[in-house]
């Protein structure tokens, strides 16, 4: 349907900038930004896996993009937008527009 481009991770745009994850678009992370696969918890992506009904290997290979807190730890809440990430396909096109990074409010000086 939309031209996206699909590894053994998430699904990326294909510039590369967006990732699906289950619901929109969203920026990807970093390549730094990525947990180590050593830093995934067997049990609790097989759990999530069989809740979710989604391939506990690939649930696997797309959980570590998905610390969305970066506390280098993967909550079950960010185990299930992975599965929701593999279960539900794109169905809107990518952004085309460059990812734009938040910069934090400047206070005002009077």
């Amino acid at each position: 349907m939309f031209n996206i481009m699909v590894m053994s991770g998430p699904t990326f745009s294909p510039d590369g900038n967006w990732m699906w994850n289950g619901t929109e678009w969203i920026p990807a992370p970093l390549n730094e930004q990525v947990l180590p696969q050593s830093s995934i918890d067997e049990v609790e992506v097989s759990n999530v896996a069989a809740e979710s009904g989604v391939d506990p290997e690939q649930l696997t290979q797309v959980a570590p993009y998905f610390d969305e807190n970066k506390d280098q730890i993967l909550q079950q809440s960010e185990l299930q937008q992975a599965a929701m990430s593999i279960s539900n396909d794109p169905n809107v096109p990518a952004p085309q527009q460059p990812v734009v990074p938040h910069q934090p409010a400047m206070p005002q000086q009077p």
